[in-house]
């Protein structure tokens, strides 16, 4: 049975890059936390958008994820076998956008696009118990998953975020 495609699931499937003001005010570099983390090269505020957590992939629940009901992929990439990518890539870079759409970043792809560097950002918390150290958070739309500066950032500073489920 064919079921028809959201609106919502429809934007976020075709995300395009956002415009944000803050071109060049990230840069990757080596960090602590990981091999790469995202870094400030501008100061930001508390509240500013900093990057968007990518869509790689966009699975949809047709009737939500706790029905168990049957998942569509999509993706703009070509991928030869969406099965794999999903099972090489899930545990680790899949986010729960809302109750019938996930997302997976897939970080083998090339990072050039700033806009796109959301799982290239760390968490100084490794999952644990947040204890107010990081200083960014995900903020989510009905169609895509922003990363949003909890406090003001120096420049110098590594952004991070805390992954774990609440």
């Amino acid at each position: 049975m064919l079921f028809p495609i959201p609106s919502y699931v429809q934007e976020a499937i075709r995300r395009k890059p956002p415009k944000l003001r803050n071109e060049g005010h990230l840069v990757l570099a080596d960090s602590n936390l990981d091999k790469t983390g995202v870094f400030a090269t501008a100061p930001f505020r508390a509240g500013d958008l900093l990057t968007l957590y990518p869509n790689d992939i966009v699975l949809w629940y047709t009737s939500g994820r706790s029905n168990g009901d049957t998942v569509r992929a999509f993706h703009r990439h070509g991928f030869p076998d969406i099965a794999r990518v999903i099972q090489d890539y899930e545990a680790d870079y899949r986010v729960y956008l809302r109750e019938d759409i996930d997302l997976i970043a897939v970080p083998t792809l090339p990072t050039d696009d700033w806009r796109f560097w959301g799982h290239k950002v760390n968490d100084r918390t490794f999952g644990e118990d947040d204890d107010g150290s990081n200083n960014a958070s995900f903020r989510a739309s009905p169609n895509a998953l922003w990363i949003v500066a909890n406090r003001d950032i120096a420049p110098g500073e590594e952004i991070t975020v805390r992954y774990k489920k609440t």
